[in-house]
């Protein structure tokens, strides 16, 4: 006859069961994860009518909880993006200044080759873009590529796959990389500025420098009295093309007294927060304002402000 367990036995039974699957000390790092049941829960399921622990309500949210989630991160963005679109004006316009730095290094390690002149242009096809990298260089928009031609005998005091260097980061051209040697920042021209440069020349002495007809034209750095204060290269823009973020062209020189003359309609560009960036004949860099570059020695006439208008 075979021996059916009393109460008393199976309860006995649960308990050394439960004894046994009890977690015991937790050591850090080898927790072992829980499953919601415990086996003693299971095994007195039988003795409470299989009841299972009654399931969590879920919690939804609310319109009015949605709406308020909402309204605080439009106040945080509304706080965080003015401080971004500084920081990355901040980022552009130290780029702009290193690119600068160098293209005005460049400048004077030229003078130093030759003679003390600095370089506007050496031949129509040969502007200070090229002159400086040794090459001249042409942008193929069908390919989107550029292409680069040794100038015989040239010297490259500047890699020519660095053409960016003489665009503005915020200009159209840079974000294209669609210029060719006429939409590239511009170094002063004062031949065609009839008005301001005999104005001047008393002060900065006589630069501007022509030779071979107009084979050969640029700054002389012996005759210049105040290189400190001669911002030869500068941002430059064109007036009126439009959509400035995506229109902006350089303008490859810039004259003081007009900046809508027929032969390329542009001149100094504050594009950062209305200053431009600017670059000396003694080699350094600085970021001027308009009323600085009007009160300056070089007397700055005419500009075109950030959104591609003419200042006067």
């Amino acid at each position: 006859m075979k021996r059916a367990f009393t109460l008393i036995e199976l309860l006995v039974v649960i308990v050394i069961i439960a004894i046994l699957s009890f977690p015991g000390e937790k050591k850090a790092g080898k927790e072992k994860p829980y499953n919601g049941m415990c086996v003693t829960s299971f095994l007195l399921m039988p003795l409470v009518g299989f009841a299972l622990p009654a399931p969590r309500k879920k919690h939804h949210f609310t319109l009015i909880e949605l709406l308020v989630v909402i309204a605080i991160i439009a106040i945080l963005a509304s706080m965080l993006l003015p401080a971004l679109n500084k920081a990355r004006e901040r980022a552009k316009m130290a780029l702009c200044t290193s690119s600068h730095k160098q293209v005005i290094q460049a400048q004077q390690l030229y003078a130093n080759d030759f003679s003390g002149f600095m370089v506007w242009k050496i031949a129509d096809a040969h502007m200070f873009s090229h002159v400086l990298t040794g090459n001249s260089w042409s942008y193929n928009a069908s390919q989107k590529t550029h292409s680069y031609t040794p100038i015989p005998g040239g010297v490259a005091y500047l890699p020519a796959e660095r053409h960016k260097l003489f665009s503005c980061p915020l200009s159209g051209s840079y974000m294209q990389d669609d210029f060719e040697q006429w939409n590239t920042n511009g170094f002063y021209y004062p031949a065609w500025d009839g008005t301001t440069y005999p104005e001047i020349k008393p002060v900065t002495g006589d630069f501007w420098v022509k030779a071979g007809g107009v084979a050969f034209q640029g700054y002389s750095t012996s005759r210049a009295r105040r290189p400190s204060e001669l911002h030869l290269y500068a941002d430059t823009a064109r007036v009126g093309t439009g959509n400035w973020e995506r229109a902006i062209r350089g303008n490859y020189y810039w004259r003081s007294d007009n900046v809508r003359d027929s032969g390329g309609p542009g001149g100094i560009w504050l594009g950062h927060n209305d200053q431009a960036q600017v670059s000396f004949m003694d080699g350094h860099t600085a970021a001027m304002s308009r009323a600085a570059l009007t009160t300056g020695t070089m007397k700055v006439k005419r500009m075109v402000s950030r959104n591609l208008g003419e200042i006067r």
